[in-house]
């Protein structure tokens, strides 16, 4: 009798999105019409509207949720610039310490 092999099943890609208004905000409804068969997209929880505490609130869930123990995994922050200078810094800031997340940038008039 021969074994049969079980193919190892895969886990679908995922991608993490933090964005500011968290499952409320218009980007919360554009990205879930992004989540097919052959990808998984979760939104982070929080309410912060600053860079700083959206990041912080991103790196908690991060951890709660064991998103580093995933395979193939892309994470996000989506932020508004509102053209605020002040808020253009604080982002740069940001992104000087971050190496696996990614940023977009939204800058709205």
């Amino acid at each position: 009798m021969a074994r049969r092999q079980l193919k190892k099943q895969q886990k679908r890609p995922l991608i993490v999105i933090c964005s500011e208004g968290g499952t409320k905000s218009s980007e919360y409804y554009y990205f879930r019409n992004y989540r097919t068969r052959d990808l998984r997209i979760q939104f982070s929880t929080g309410n912060s509207t600053d860079p700083k505490g959206m990041l912080i609130d991103l790196l908690k869930y991060i951890q709660n949720e064991d998103i580093k123990s995933e395979d193939n995994v892309r994470i996000f922050l989506v932020l508004d610039t509102d053209l605020n200078d002040r808020r253009i810094d604080e982002i740069n800031k940001i992104i000087r310490k971050l190496t696996n997340i990614n940023i977009i940038w939204q800058f709205i008039l």
